[in-house]
């Protein structure tokens, strides 16, 4: 890229640089303390992406940290993202394996609503050229996983199939993780879809799917 003028976008994640802080809420000025390897790998990252444009001061960087993302077209055969596995179990009638409290509280994010933010932030970027800019990307609202579930029941008319079986990587998953963004708040926010909405929508894309043969099973 040379020094040409322009910006680049990380995606990091909030809840894997932060996942062993206990403050609450969570904000960019906060001490990163990683719980995992994937936390850690995220920090590795960042400091290799500073590292790069440190020479090149035409370059904007925004380093964003995302809360759980969810939504329309997530990758089905991989094991991540629990709202979206919540609803494919429920298709197809088989259990969710949870490893985690049931009271665990997360910040889930729709997806679309995230890239229209994270647009905005690269427009205002090639604006501020040379700016090293680290943002959380958040709902900033928070559910239990039994809230989850009991959404998932209301919309399936059937209460989805539940083992509870914390082991070891458990231990790697805080209780808590409620975010608050304190840079560029001059800017609107994320747009929110209600949690309920975005629910709806994603588990009516995986009932179509599910009719077409095209929902796979989720793994465990």
């Amino acid at each position: 890229m040379g020094n040409s003028p322009g910006a680049l976008l990380l995606a990091s994640s909030a809840g894997g640089v932060y996942g062993g802080n206990p403050r609450l809420p969570l904000s960019e000025g906060c001490e990163c303390i990683p719980i995992s390897a994937y936390g850690r790998a995220k920090l590795d990252q960042e400091a290799l992406l500073a590292a790069w444009a440190s020479g090149r001061a035409n370059l904007s960087i925004l380093t964003a940290r995302i809360s759980n993302l969810y939504g329309i077209g997530q990758n089905a055969g991989k094991a991540q993202g629990l709202i979206g596995h919540i609803s494919r179990s429920l298709l197809h009638h088989t259990p969710i394996h949870l490893y985690v409290p049931l009271d665990t509280i997360r910040d889930y994010l729709f997806a679309s609503d995230c890239a229209a933010h994270l647009v905005l932030c690269l427009h205002r970027l090639v604006l501020e050229r040379g700016q090293r800019v680290t943002k959380i990307i958040a709902a900033e609202e928070t559910v239990t996983v039994a809230t989850l579930l009991g959404e998932f029941a209301r919309i399936g008319k059937r209460h989805p199939k539940v083992i509870c079986s914390p082991d070891h990587a458990s231990l790697l998953q805080p209780a808590n993780l409620k975010f608050k963004s304190r840079v560029w708040t001059d800017m609107p926010p994320p747009g929110r879809t209600p949690l309920r909405v975005g629910i709806q929508r994603l588990h009516q894309h995986h009932l179509s799917m599910f009719q077409r043969g095209e929902l796979l099973i989720p793994m465990r």
